[in-house]
């Protein structure tokens, strides 16, 4: 495994969009590959931040998702749970990023958002859509979203709208309301397992591509 020390530069967000990624070293850490491989090269970048700018121009606007968060079900005749809640602000985060709708993405993450990506580095399509960069016009629509109780934790999973590429989001939403940080995953299969107090674990999540039979994708674990 090798180790590259990178530093992102603010220049990747102007200073006339609304956000901006903080001038920063991160750690990088990529696979050595043989200059024969035609597999694509992954890079893990750790702890990078996104924080909001002081610029009036709208977020980058892919195609719209107006009543997105519309569709999933909620049960109205009891209170709302916290798991409910999560589940719910994370959905209406996926509308507004649709919608380009800054306001209310402003509302709905924390000034200084915790960043974590692994996947093919060209796929960093959540950082441009935040950044307000025009260099990607991908749409998250999530196929699946799932809070998973007592965490703080919403799972959502999607897919390219043409095939070609498989993603999942990990959201913490702090008790406040307001979610703090995002792990993302482009093309990389996901389990989630819960630590128990017996120092054992259990599995409370995994992906579920359809094309999972046919199609290996590299697997990571996240430990809650």
């Amino acid at each position: 495994m090798q180790l590259i020390r990178v530093r992102v530069h603010a220049a990747l967000a102007r200073t006339i969009n609304p956000w901006l990624y903080k001038s920063q070293e991160v750690v990088a850490s990529t696979a050595a590959k043989s200059s024969s491989s035609s597999s694509p090269t992954y890079i893990h970048i750790a702890a990078g931040r996104l924080a909001r700018g002081s610029g009036q121009e709208e977020l980058a606007n892919p195609d719209q998702l107006e009543g997105f968060a519309s569709e999933f079900e909620f049960d109205t005749d009891q209170r709302e749970t916290a798991e409910q809640r999560d589940k719910f602000l994370v959905l209406r985060l996926y509308e507004a990023l649709g919608a380009g709708d800054r306001a209310a993405v402003h509302s709905l993450l924390a000034p200084d958002l915790e960043w974590w990506f692994h996947g093919p580095p060209k796929h960093q399509h959540m950082m441009h859509l935040l950044t307000g960069t025009p260099s990607s016009s991908f749409a998250f629509v999530p196929h699946s979203v799932d809070a998973l109780p007592g965490s703080g934790t919403v799972i959502a999973e999607g897919a390219g709208e043409h095939g070609g590429c498989y993603w999942v989001h990990a959201w913490t939403v702090g008790p406040d309301g307001v979610i703090t940080q995002l792990r993302e995953y482009f093309n990389t299969d996901l389990t989630v397992t819960r630590l128990l107090a017996n120092s054992g674990k259990c599995c409370v999540w995994q992906s579920r591509r359809p094309d999972q039979a046919q199609n290996s994708l590299p697997c990571l674990l996240l430990a809650l």
